[in-house]
């Protein structure tokens, strides 16, 4: 593979220190933040009840 701006060739570097030490910190993340998601999808399936004002100002108005 080359680069497109200077031509020359690309090298993968996979290996090095700071490639691995953010995948490292990745793998972390996705662990610490797993409890987050199950959560989250646990939700996506809640209904929650219509939110109607008006009968909150019927009632307030009614103890007038």
């Amino acid at each position: 593979m080359f680069c497109e701006i200077c031509h020359a060739e690309v090298v993968d570097n996979e290996d090095a220190e700071s490639v691995q030490g953010s995948k490292d910190r990745m793998q972390r993340f996705n662990s610490q933040m797993r409890f987050i998601r199950e959560g989250l999808q646990k939700s996506e399936s809640m209904v929650l009840p219509q939110y109607v004002i008006l009968h909150l100002l019927i009632r307030s108005c009614a103890s007038c």
